[in-house]
């Protein structure tokens, strides 16, 4: 990689992983396919992204192994001259990431075999978080952590995450990474106003155990989305895009930007993870990282438009973490 790239006076600020020492810009780039498979020019994307002081990006890797994919991955950071240790790159392997079989996804051979291929293919020396995809009921759960920490004793990888894991699952993975001494430093998860059944046990337990939160869709597929148009959604959920868009009109901003400022009110959020492939879109969503704080009588509407589901059974539904 060259060196000779100099960082944008924009900055989009970071928080700390939990208690880890890692510290992630608020908004992290997902690098994978285009809408309809085809592979997008990357390149423009992670300059725009650089610019803006976004330099976390997470490779979603194609199910089969795709020479243009990688090709378009090692250009956009080439092109960009970005030195390697001025950005963050974490990427998933298990259920459903790579050519990998349905049985056995979170085995050493898989996990291992996983990240020097993606290494190769991306000519990347290391990645910054390895996340294990989904809790492998075939797969002895000692094997996996043994493998993520054997990836990082290797250099391959600086910290471990889970991704998918249920408050139980978590817990037990954590406390077998722990004896490695390499304990997980983030969670991805699925979270969004439309999508909240990670807030009580789930957000407890990562916050409890020091692991940071990578908030996953949180423009819920494209439902907090204005360019969606209400045609897209089911009755209920159109009415409720519209009072979310009054609500963040009030607050100067787009439904896009409310959204986001909404998964990261809460601090155990160290990042949200975005997917688009619109400059302008990125643009105008990285401005949303500034604006996290929400009144009372803000949150009281959100959780009345967008409720709690009964099963989160969370102990403060509108209060977040300090």
């Amino acid at each position: 990689m060259s060196s000779t790239w100099v960082q944008s006076p924009r900055h989009t600020p970071y928080r700390r992983s939990g208690r880890t020492g890692l510290h992630l810009p608020m908004l992290t780039l997902g690098l994978g396919r285009g809408a309809r498979g085809g592979v997008v020019a990357l390149t423009p994307l992670v300059r725009k992204a650089l610019e803006l002081g976004i330099n976390s990006f997470d490779i979603t890797s194609p199910y089969h192994r795709s020479h243009e994919f990688y090709a378009e991955i090692r250009s956009a950071f080439s092109a960009s001259q970005v030195r390697r240790e001025d950005f963050f790159v974490s990427v998933r392997i298990g259920l459903g990431t790579g050519p990998l079989p349905f049985a056995g996804f979170s085995s050493r051979r898989q996990i291992l075999a996983g990240i020097d291929g993606l290494l190769r293919d991306t000519d990347l020396d290391y990645v910054d978080v390895l996340y294990l995809h989904r809790r492998d009921g075939q797969t002895p759960l000692a094997e996996a952590t043994t493998a993520l920490a054997d990836a990082i004793r290797l250099g391959k990888v600086l910290y471990p995450g889970l991704s998918a894991f249920s408050s139980r699952s978590l817990t037990e993975a954590n406390a077998a990474l722990a004896t490695q001494n390499t304990p997980a430093a983030a969670l991805q998860v699925s979270y969004s106003l439309m999508d909240r059944w990670a807030e009580g046990e789930l957000l407890e337990a990562i916050d409890q155990q020091g692991i940071g939160g990578v908030a996953c869709a949180p423009l819920a597929h494209g439902q907090l989305t204005t360019g969606m148009g209400r045609g897209f959604f089911p009755p209920g959920k159109a009415r409720a895009t519209d009072t979310l868009t009054q609500l963040a009109a009030a607050r100067g901003q787009t439904l896009e930007q409310l959204a986001i400022s909404w998964v990261l009110r809460d601090r155990c959020i160290a990042s949200a993870l975005l997917t688009t492939t619109d400059h302008s879109h990125l643009v105008a969503i990285s401005q949303a990282t500034n604006h996290t704080d929400f009144t009372e009588e803000e949150l009281a509407a959100l959780d009345a438009c967008c409720p709690i589901p009964t099963s989160a059974n969370p102990p403060t539904p509108s209060t977040p973490r300090a």
